[in-house]
């Protein structure tokens, strides 16, 4: 089972990312984002906040926009490297 979900996630990481990016030896970045992704982070309203709750949990906030994307990878990247980055420490 383990197995599995590493090969999925790597599977999904290269679809996403392409091979330029996804077998980079550290997690993916901001700068790895395109210009279409990032006009999408824009127009979608979520924010990684940068303070922890009460609990030191990571908050992700989302605000009543349309969200604009063209591609669903769009928006697998952007909700990739939202979550990724609210698992880090900080």
């Amino acid at each position: 089972e383990a197995a599995r979900r590493m090969e999925n996630y790597w599977g999904d990481r290269l679809s996403l990312f392409g091979d330029e990016v996804a077998f980079q030896p550290r997690p993916i970045l901001l700068t790895d984002l395109s210009d279409q992704d990032l006009a999408v982070l824009r127009s979608t309203g979520l924010q990684l906040l940068p303070t922890r709750d009460t609990a030191g949990r990571a908050q992700i906030l989302t605000t009543r926009r349309k969200w604009s994307y063209e591609d669903r990878k769009d928006m697998g990247r952007l909700t990739w490297y939202l979550f990724h980055a609210a698992l880090e420490d900080v």
